[in-house]
């Protein structure tokens, strides 16, 4: 029996009607997406013994279909793609009664099962949103950081040169690693972590007992306004439910004279991440939020440089500093960490069919399989991804630093 893996709808000859055989979970979401493709001609399921409808399509037992289309017909006529978990054992039982070959689809259905958690949340309030989070930092959402990252913001820190016993507010400090960075990096500053979800804030203190961390309220702004001489956030303004209030809240808590410094994703033309977007037929452009169609569920929009610059104008800050991260070599470090079904959703044009993303596939498999075998490879990404940290001047992700 010939198994062949199914990576992507377009794999499938267009003029063959399909039968999928498995009417699971994971056979309805192989005929949701050729529905939404549009492009094949769904034919009906296949069940072992089952027989009826389904998503108002006909479920025929295995002898049913046998007997309407004989196994040569199976391989020449028709696309017989088995979406269920026991693949290997219903191509066995395939194979005895003459059909000697079926696309596999369970690469596909672990790629549309990665594309289905990272649609955007669509929250109707800010209650909503804090929810949310409350239920991810419940679990181990953001437990920790890359190791260079923390090396990059250990290096952005110094560079601010604060005088000793300056205060810094995390805001949207989430289980608090970065506070904790900040207040190694900075012993002789006053660091404290404000979050909006309680469940984060109360897992901060647990995990750092010797830092403040406070859940963000009105009675909380009240008392912290005009304190602290830097305001930072890192990847918290694409997240935000209302982007004006918080920019609004961010300048009430800084101190006069004091600075802002923010790290999130950029949206700026450039950066390979945007490319790839573009090339896949789904510009950034052509949507109110910018975002790149792969971020995390919970980014609710991506801003430009100049879109943050017009963010915090109402409130008298004005961009002294931006440098980028992730133009091109970062990019290729963390895709070529991902598992292989986020890489094929990656490079998988909506339309139609991109040299580019073929070419960029095959590179991400390739560097994801060095990577694994050979430990130099990881060092000589990490060496040009800080190269490129110092010396881009765009990229997917942006360090701003404001000033009043």
């Amino acid at each position: 029996m010939h198994l062949k893996p199914l990576l992507r709808l377009r794999d499938l000859p267009l003029k063959r009607p399909i039968w999928i055989y498995g009417c699971g979970e994971a056979g309805r979401l192989i005929a949701r997406a050729l529905t939404s493709v549009g492009t094949h001609q769904i034919a009906g399921f296949i069940d072992s013994v089952k027989s009826g409808r389904l998503d108002d399509l006909d479920i025929l037992p295995l002898d049913r279909f046998l007997a309407l289309t004989p196994p040569k017909e199976a391989l020449s006529k028709v696309s017989l793609v088995i979406a269920s978990q026991a693949a290997k054992e219903i191509a066995i039982n395939l194979e005895r009664h003459g059909v000697r070959a079926a696309w596999d689809a369970r690469p596909l259905v672990e790629r549309l099962q990665c594309e289905s958690q990272i649609s955007v949340c669509a929250f109707a309030s800010s209650g909503e949103a804090t929810a949310f989070y409350d239920k991810r930092y419940a679990g181990s959402y953001m437990d920790d950081w890359d190791e260079l990252k923390k090396k990059i913001l250990i290096e952005i820190f110094t560079d601010l040169k604060l005088c000793d016993g300056k205060k810094i507010v995390d805001f949207g400090c989430g289980s608090g690693v970065l506070s904790a960075l900040i207040q190694e990096t900075l012993p002789k500053c006053d660091v404290m972590g404000l979050d909006s979800s309680l469940a984060a804030v109360e897992r901060a203190a647990i995990r750092f007992p010797s830092l403040r961390f406070a859940q963000l309220s009105p009675e909380t702004i009240a008392t912290e306004s005009g304190k602290y001489d830097i305001v930072f956030s890192h990847h918290v303004l694409e997240h935000v439910f209302d982007l004006s209030e918080t920019a609004r809240v961010m300048s009430e808590l800084l101190a006069p004279g004091g600075r802002m410094l923010h790290i999130l994703p950029c949206g700026d033309i450039g950066s390979l991440e945007r490319s790839l977007c573009v090339w896949g037929g789904r510009d950034p452009s052509a949507t109110t939020s910018g975002r790149f169609f792969f971020e995390d569920s919970g980014h609710l929009r991506r801003l430009d440089t100049a879109g943050m610059a017009a963010m915090f104008a109402p409130w008298g800050l004005k961009i002294v500093e931006t440098r980028y991260l992730g133009r091109f070599w970062g990019a290729l470090r963390w895709i070529s960490a991902s598992s292989p079904a986020f890489v094929a959703m990656l490079c998988d044009p909506l339309t139609k069919r991109s040299w580019r993303l073929d070419m960029l596939g095959v590179a991400l498999g390739t560097l994801h399989t060095w990577r694994t075998r050979f430990d130099f490879v990881e060092k000589i990404l990490e060496a040009l991804t800080l190269w490129e940290w110092r010396h881009s001047k765009t990229g997917s992700e942006m360090v701003m630093l404001l000033k009043k």
